[in-house]
């Protein structure tokens, strides 16, 4: 697993980067927004399997009391 701060537009080349190799933004990282990439082995371009995205809306709506 591999945990990635930023602004886009480069966490979403990144995204794009670890899941298909190609710096290409797939997912569109709006504010507050994350996803979870998985590696089966090494952290390396191409290797990400995508496992979830959420919007920061979402996020707030899992926020227990």
């Amino acid at each position: 697993m591999l945990a990635a701060v930023g602004h886009e537009p480069h966490l979403g080349l990144l995204s794009g980067l670890l899941l298909t190799a190609v710096p290409c933004p797939l997912i569109a990282f709006r504010k507050g927004g994350v996803a979870l990439l998985e590696f089966p082995g090494r952290v390396a371009p191409g290797e990400a399997v995508l496992q979830w995205v959420l919007t920061a809306g979402q996020l707030r709506g899992l926020k227990q009391d």
